[in-house]
């Protein structure tokens, strides 16, 4: 019968397909949904960008036209006006522009573009301030602050002498064509120093590029120099600040012998270029600072005193009759110039963050880079347009007329157009393009983090266009992604020392991996008692990746198609236990029911995706190992699955243990222990090799995967990115699940995520990275042995966690994608929902524990925490804890408001359960407190419909202007908000009943489960019943234990024998346990020599637990060379009986398959059987040998474990109820007295906005304390929800294809 569920039989056709829905598949509805709307927002984000461009260059000729000091009228068709020796000669410009003069007209004008230009500056120190306060960053050289800040300043006098000297003097279409040519310094670069890859072609257009820029600049000279010259030396000094991004990196010539002088600047500028990366964050504070300083002095300076032909006075520059219009003594100020000011100043804003967002979703060329083109013709348009259009259409203020300078000293537009600067406009136009061409051609990956888009973190929102085409990086994988150490030695020197004594820190290099590399992601899963269903769920993510693999390789290598997502992959199951029960040393063993339910649903998974069953599947390699054996398979995409079967009785089982197991095989033997490649070589692959951490039963798509390598790829220092876990199942429990993932993940993720780092990557489903596993302090310590309690509850209660606890002090960063959706089976009954929680919950409390008593040493480590984030944790942490009594108080208050009872009743309804059900958890066996713990819950469900009429009705007591009841509307709004902003999970929000009813069994009685059975380390779940052939085994290994701990025994009885201690009548005995016994005899009292005596006692005690401990530690060693020997699965007696009867168990020829009887089982398929390579049976042999070898049963070590666990739980408890109580006595004591003459209560009086009645509201301090702490909180989280539902969006459109 075994054999038919394996294979096809001719005569047996006929097929049971299997209904297994698709959970998380989007239906086509949704997809071309997604495409749509991707349109639709190109559309709009093109539209968006052209419109703030040409806003930005509209206001500017504005403002700058009202600016004008040399002319103050407007011209008139027949007329000529002339003032200060300036004569403007008649112009085609129609008679509807009237006459213009006013003294200190510009005042207000010169403040306003002052602040636009102060804009960008403002908002750079407020982002670097945010980044400092939420990141650690690092500070830089002092002579790096002094060039950065020499550029800037010659940037700014630039811009001052281009925008308040220069444009007044221009009319609008020269002002226009002008900002066309500020590219003369990257126009020169680029002409001086042209990339490897140019050719002549391009070289050339690059020099008349330059030459057309600098012709510009001569042309106004030339002109008229004596008024013209702030523009040429403003286009020159604005143009400088883009330096950066046009410096390629110095490519050294060895037949070059001697350095030009372009050679020895390039060189210098490229040193000062990777200084500045390096501190760009605080480096961005000290120049905002600056340039605010410096800009406002050079305006005192300009304009403050009338020496100046464009002076204006001091006393008027702060003369408030200057900011209005009119000519009366009406000091009424006039808006016009705050309105042009924020024309001005919001698309720069704007458009710097449309930009972003472009590049980061993969839009960049149509909702950019063709706006940027048309920005210039169409702000061209508009200002001719409305130089030739007398309708009042462009009239902003009746009184002042403002407008533009328009064109003057031609005969018409066409004079304009074609004959005068048609031509020259043509041709800046085009010098500027080309210049920018690299606006065509993005290689960013996407979400690119904001320094791989842009070179310099400033904006000028006087040039914005020039600013932001400029300043996008024009090579994108010349960036360095730097935290990285650098080589401390020569690579050559590492191949030659032993591997011991490599050290990863001296082998990492600072360069972005290359593009040409394909990410290998190595999909590891532990499996253990895994249901069918669960099983079938994750075998058919497998097909599906390798379906989709496949696709994208036959793309690469058949049709030669560039696959910009391609990537490599491998699974790895890891089964712990996998074999059935068996004595050490027993060859006549088979595999359990669950891998051979593994081996039968294979079809089944397969069928579903590829709908036909699939031979490959019948016939996996089967290999012995030293831990037990693997299982082959290949996939019909041609990627390999190893099935590693564990067998308890040769290597370390458990989850942790298993994962060491993979990390070590994978990057230790298969990557880092090669010798044909370098090891500069193999860092930057470890930093391109992934690991797939993954549940036995999880659910997801080849999308989710290459949503997480997103993250990975945008940032080398993230180690770790996790997707959105959906539990699925039914039942109430499901359901409470289901919200509470959804607001873990709506919520909290997304604020650490975008605050700093994530906590805790789950390992169900994440994406670890292998250069950062690989790095000190990582996977070594994660290979510890619990020692002390603490240890226990951190280590293995939640491996995840602590992984990731190790992952942020070694400097790393972990970051979550909501768009990456892997869907896995929760808990469904009571009890196995709480056993899973009081494992999550004191793993959760010690990792973020550890990790806040290292909080100093992690945020220098760091650069992605700070001491703000540690102050976010440590309020979350406190709130934890303080949890149960806020909820505690929040069912006693509403119960004395619903049942109107006194609040001493409401107070002993809660605390005698609360009572009884701690006592019963520290008492009672497990089962006794589920089934308590189950019965309150049912309890305090109906409790908390009761409690919901009575926060109703203190609601409507209080009014809407209540603080409670204003924290209850936000935080019910906050959920509701949340589930609309996630239209795909939006139903979730119906199960927030269930979750509201079970607040008080989650908050208060898991707290105190988990608490109470702190001392608890097994898993609690998926738990089987062991079999009497494993108690037999047990037993066996105890006698051994019992064996060698009378080997010990006879070593102390000699040691006490050479102390020369004989017996007497009465004396002081002096023993160690039961090994060794003596008495030393005394007279009336105890001599020195009992004194001596007795203190021996106590250190042989010492010494025989000691020896005990190293004899099981032995034993261990042993059974794990017993298991080494085991390779060919006999002993001696067995070599020689076989031996003496010949060949006859070898008809096949095949010795491996007749060395142990599971092999050869059908149920695993008629595959061949082959034997494990030597290098990595070494390699598995030295791995148990020093990390994985099966721990005995040791009965003296156990005790000394459970004795400090209770110790640990018995402090944990004390203190935990100690807390709590202390709070709710301050608060009902403080509550109680506000009704008192000498209240402590804080009174003030409010208005409710719906009935505008007025009352006096009355809260205690506390009360405020916690409703400001809390509200703070989900504030927060609030705000970083936006953020981040943002980035999710960007990373669906970037991965959608139209």
């Amino acid at each position: 019968g075994s054999s038919s569920t394996m294979e096809q039989l001719p005569w047996d056709p006929f097929r049971e397909v299997p209904d297994i829905s698709d959970r998380n598949s989007c239906n086509s509805c949704i997809k071309w949904s997604i495409k749509i709307l991707k349109i639709v927002f190109i559309l709009l984000l093109a539209t968006l960008v052209l419109g703030c461009l040409t806003s930005s260059k509209v206001s500017l000729l504005f403002i700058t036209a009202s600016m004008n000091p040399f002319f103050k009228f407007r011209e008139t068709h027949g007329h000529a006006y002339s003032w200060k020796n300036a004569t403007y000669s008649t112009c085609g410009v129609p008679s509807c522009m009237t006459q213009q003069e006013k003294p200190n007209n510009n005042v207000r004008w010169i403040w306003s573009l002052h602040m636009a230009m102060c804009v960008p500056y403002v908002v750079c120190c407020l982002k670097s301030l945010w980044k400092v306060t939420f990141k650690m960053k690092a500070a830089p050289k002092g002579s790096t602050v002094l060039w950065v800040l020499l550029v800037e300043s010659l940037h700014t006098c630039g811009l001052f002498m281009f925008a308040f000297l220069g444009l007044p003097r221009l009319d609008a279409f020269r002002g226009i064509l002008t900002m066309c040519a500020l590219g003369f310094v990257p126009s020169l670069l680029r002409a001086c120093r042209p990339g490897l890859k140019t050719g002549k072609t391009e070289r050339g257009l690059d020099i008349l590029s330059a030459v057309i820029q600098i012709g510009g600049i001569i042309a106004w000279l030339v002109k008229r120099a004596i008024d013209y010259w702030p523009i040429a030396i403003g286009m020159v000094l604005i143009s400088v600040v883009w330096w950066e991004n046009f410096i390629d990196r110095y490519q050294e010539d060895i037949f070059k012998f001697k350095k030009s002088w372009f050679d020895r600047i390039t060189i210098r500028l490229e040193n000062h270029k990777r200084d500045i990366q390096k501190a760009h964050v605080k480096l961005n504070i000290y120049v905002s600072l600056w340039k605010l300083i410096f800009s406002t002095a050079l305006l005192l300076a300009f304009f403050g005193t009338e020496y100046f032909p464009w002076g204006v006075g001091w006393d008027a520059l702060f003369d408030a009759k200057n900011f209005d219009a009119d000519d009366d003594d009406d000091l009424d100020m006039d808006y016009d110039w705050l309105i042009l000011f924020a024309a001005q100043a919001a698309p720069g804003l704007l458009c710097k963050y449309f930009f972003t967002m472009a590049v980061r979703a993969a839009i960049q060329i149509p909702a950019i880079t063709i706006p940027m083109v048309l920005s210039t013709p169409v702000a061209l348009a508009v200002s001719i347009w409305a130089c030739y259009d007398c309708s009042n259409t462009w009239q902003l203020n009746a009184e002042d007329r403002l407008f533009w300078n328009c064109f003057s000293g031609h005969e018409g537009l066409t004079d304009v157009l074609i004959y005068r600067w048609g031509v020259i406009a043509l041709l800046f136009w085009l010098a500027e393009l080309w210049t920018t061409r690299y606006l065509w051609y993005p290689k960013v990956e996407r979400l690119a983090k904001t320094e791989r888009i842009f070179t310099h973190p400033f904006y000028c929102s006087l040039t914005l266009g020039q600013s932001l085409a400029f300043n996008r990086r024009r090579n994108d994988e010349e960036f360095e992604l730097l935290g990285n150490k650098k080589v401390k030695r020569k690579a050559n020197d590492l191949e030659h020392r032993h591997p011991d004594d490599m050290n990863l820190d001296e082998t990492k290099v600072n360069v972005k991996p290359p593009s040409k590399m394909n990410p290998m992601i190595y999909c590891c899963a532990t499996m253990w008692h895994e249901t069918e269903d669960e099983m079938v769920q994750i075998l058919k993510s497998c097909f599906r990746l390798d379906k989709d693999q496949h696709a994208r390789r036959m793309a690469k290598d058949v049709f030669r198609v560039k696959v910009k997502d391609y990537y490599e992959f491998e699974i790895h199951i890891l089964f712990d236990d996998a074999f059935e029960p068996h004595l050490e040393g027993d060859t006549n063993f088979e595999v359990n029911q669950f891998v051979k339910q593994f081996c039968r649903v294979i079809q089944d998974a397969g069928l579903a995706v590829h709908n036909v069953r699939l031979a490959s599947m019948y016939v996996p390699e089967k290999v012995e190992t030293p831990y037990g054996g693997q299982l082959k398979y290949t996939f019909p995409g041609g990627n390999k699955m190893i099935v590693h079967l564990k067998d308890k009785l040769k290597i370390r089982h458990r989850k942790r243990w298993s994962q060491v197991m993979y990390m070590y095989y994978l990057l230790g033997e298969k990557l880092w222990a090669r010798k044909d490649i370098n090891s500069k070589s193999k860092q930057v692959e470890a930093e391109n090799t992934f690991i797939l951490a993954l549940d036995g039963d999880v659910d997801f798509r080849p999308e989710a995967v290459r949503l997480l390598l997103d993250l990975m790829n945008r940032d080398l220092s993230v180690a770790a990115a996790c997707g959105r876990i959906h539990p699925i199942g039914s039942g109430p429990m499901v359901w409470y699940q289901k919200f509470e993932y959804a607001i873990g993940h709506w919520l909290s993720k997304s604020t650490e995520h975008v605050l700093g780092c994530v906590l805790c990557s789950p390992g169900c489903f994440s994406l670890f990275r292998g250069s950062a596993l690989m790095d000190d302090n990582v996977m070594k310590t994660y290979t510890r042995r619990p020692t002390e309690a603490i240890h226990y509850v951190q280590y293995d209660q939640g491996e995840d966690r602590w992984l990731c606890t190790l992952l942020l002090q070694a400097g790393y960063k972990v970051e979550y994608s909501a768009a990456s959706d892997a869907l896995t089976y929760c808990p469904v009954g009571f009890g196995e929902f709480f056993n899973q929680r009081r494992r999550w919950t004191p793993s959760t409390f010690a990792n973020i524990l550890d990790l806040l008593s290292t909080a100093g040493a992690t945020a220098k480590k760091n650069q992605n925490i700070s001491t703000i984030y540690m102050i976010y944790q440590i309020s979350l942490f406190v709130s934890s804890v303080l949890g149960p009594a806020t909820i505690f108080l929040l069912i006693v208050n509403s119960l004395t408001i619903a049942l109107t009872i006194h609040p001493a009743g409401s107070l002993m309804i809660v605390l005698i359960p609360m009572t009884l059900f701690i006592i019963i958890c520290l008492v009672a066996k497990p089962d006794v407190q589920i089934a308590m713990a189950s019965v309150l819950s049912t309890l305090m469900a109906i409790v908390q419909v009761v409690v919901l009429v009575g926060i109703m009705r203190q609601v409507a007591g209080d009014g809407l202007c209540h603080p409670n009841t204003m924290l209850l509307i936000f935080m019910v709004g906050t959920f509701i908000i949340a589930a609309l902003l996630h239209p795909q999970e939006c139903t979730i929000i119906f199960h927030g009943f269930i979750y509201y009813l079970a607040i008080p069994t989650m908050y208060l009685l898991l707290i105190i489960y988990s608490i109470c059975n702190l001392n608890v380390v097994s898993w609690g779940t998926r738990e089987v019943p062991k079999t009497e052939l494993e108690k037999e085994n047990e037993r066996k290994i105890e006698e051994k234990n019992q064996q060698e701990k009378i080997k010990s025994s006879n070593i102390l009885t000699e040691l006490g024998g050479s102390l020369g201690i004989q017996e007497a009548k009465d004396g002081i005995p002096i023993n160690c346990g039961t090994l060794c016994r003596c008495l030393c005899c005394v007279k009336d009292g105890l001599s020195d020599e009992a004194r001596q005596m007795k203190d021996m006692q106590v250190e042989l005690e010492v010494i025989g637990k000691t020896l005990q401990v190293m004899t099981g530690q032995n034993r261990a060693g042993e059974v794990a060379e017993t298991a080494f020997s085991l390779k060919s699965g006999r002993n001696d007696s067995q070599e020689n009986s076989e031996e003496e009867s010949g060949d006859e168990d070898a008809e096949d020829g095949d010795s491996v398959a007749s060395s142990v009887s599971w092999i050869q089982d059908k149920d695993l398929g008629r595959g061949e059987c082959k034997e494990l390579h030597y290098d990595e049976e070494v390699f598995w042999k030295d791995l148990i040998a020093k990390y994985l070898f099966p721990l005995a049963a040791d009965k003296i070590e156990q005790d000394r474990a459970a004795m400090q666990l209770k110790e640990l739980r018995n402090k944990s408890v004390f203190s935990f109820i100690l807390i709590n109580v202390l709070l709710i006595t301050l608060m009902e004591t403080v509550s109680m007295s506000i009704e008192s003459e000498e209240s402590l209560g804080i009174r003030w009086n409010c208005t409710d906005p719906i009935t505008h009645d007025i009352k006096e509201v009355e809260l205690d301090p506390v009360a405020i304390m916690f409703i400001l702490v809390f509200g703070i909180i989900v504030g927060i989280q609030f705000f970083c929800m936006f953020g981040h539902r943002l980035m999710t969006w960007l990373q669906i459109v970037s991965n959608t294809t139209i």
